[in-house]
């Protein structure tokens, strides 16, 4: 079963901010591979999820989220987990 759309834009979004590439949610030749989504580190998620909120990966103490809501935040979080290859790993 192919993943959702929207699934497949966060990812990308996500990936793009690590990479430093812009991947289109439209281009079927990007593929991740299992490796590469395994590298993937808990703070590259925090990091990810500050700059969607903050606007910056490391906010200061006084900052206030102003991008983005937490339900956003989670929507992202659970698109990003379809993803991952050991679905088991606590986040």
């Amino acid at each position: 079963m192919p993943a959702p759309k929207a699934y497949t834009s966060a990812l990308y979004h996500f990936m793009s901010f690590l990479d430093g590439i812009t991947y289109s949610p439209d281009d079927t030749t990007v593929n991740f591979s299992a490796d590469r989504l395994a590298s993937i580190t808990a703070d590259d998620v925090v990091h990810y999820f500050n700059f969607k909120a903050y606007g910056t990966p490391e906010p200061r103490v006084n900052d206030l989220p102003k991008k983005c809501r937490s339900s956003t935040l989670s929507y992202h979080k659970k698109a990003i987990s379809y993803f991952m290859p050991r679905q088991n790993m606590q986040w």
